[in-house]
């Protein structure tokens, strides 16, 4: 994982572990750092949002085009390119690429728009550390749950850490 935001970077870390998953991470501060921690470290998530300065929607969609990532979380408010129309260009350069969007300025308009696009998750925000997990999981199509003795779960089966 890399990320931007210390804070977040701790929930987060959090988070995927208290769900049972080993996390390796590198925090980084400015888009030169995350464009080479992107390619040494070759991270399967990426957290970043308008902490780094000129990251935007278009710069998003260049790094798509170049790394074929599984899953995408956007904003929905971005410049340049807002997250309804990454979402649309990011299906177009990369089917098979999962997208959630994230936003804490819902509509009905780009809600559907979103849909009518293919994403594969919606987040509103405020949100849970967890609520990215399960909507991670959900996007890949693995059922993430939390059983009843409060253990991770994916897919029925107990997670090594729980």
């Amino acid at each position: 994982m890399v990320e931007d935001v210390e804070s977040d970077a701790e929930i987060t870390l959090r988070e995927l572990t208290r769900a049972g998953l080993h996390v390796d991470f590198r925090r980084v501060e400015t888009e030169g750092e995350l464009a080479r921690e992107c390619g040494e470290f070759n991270p399967d998530v990426v957290l970043s949002d308008f902490a780094l300065p000129n990251f935007d929607g278009l710069s998003a969609l260049d790094r798509i085009r170049r790394t074929p990532y599984d899953l995408l979380f956007t904003d929905l408010v971005m410049p340049r390119l807002d997250g309804n129309q990454l979402l649309r260009e990011a299906k177009r350069v990369r089917p098979a690429l999962k997208v959630v969007i994230v936003t804490g300025c819902p509509t009905q308009s780009s809600a559907i728009d979103a849909i009518n696009v293919g994403v594969d998750g919606y987040l509103i925000k405020p949100f849970q550390p967890a609520d990215v997990l399960a909507a991670a999981a959900h996007a890949i199509g693995v059922v993430y749950q939390r059983s009843s003795t409060g253990k991770a779960e994916i897919n029925g089966v107990p997670s090594s850490n729980g």
